[in-house]
């Protein structure tokens, strides 16, 4: 990693077989997660009132159960946008309609990021 420089007894063995940098090396990896990145225009279909619509996002090494964030317009009355991992790879947005009327959303650009 750029940035860390480990002197003095960095690379003493231990008893695992690893030199202490070795080992500080993996705890530093360990501990900052991975953020994988994509974007793409979605264009969700007129929605019917208290009801959704799903479209997805491919994201590359994306698991199932990782938390999401989402960027995306700002949703207008009574409507939302939300996202999860719901298959290997695979980012689902989902806009909800939460109003009493139909909505038709425009088409814009989403960008989500998993944090594995």
């Amino acid at each position: 990693m750029s940035g860390f420089k480990i002197t003095g007894a960095a690379d003493a063995t231990t008893a695992t077989g690893l030199t202490t940098r070795q080992q500080m090396d993996a705890a530093i990896t360990a501990a900052v997660p991975v953020i994988l990145t994509a974007s793409a225009t979605l264009d969700f279909p007129s929605t019917i009132a208290d009801a959704s619509s799903d479209l997805t996002i491919s994201v590359t090494g994306a698991t199932v159960g990782k938390p999401v964030f989402i960027g995306g317009p700002l949703a207008s009355g009574n409507t939302d946008y939300y996202a999860a991992v719901t298959a290997a790879n695979v980012v689902t947005v989902k806009f909800s309609n939460n109003s009493a009327s139909t909505v038709d959303p425009a088409s814009a650009s989403f960008t989500v990021k998993v944090f594995q």
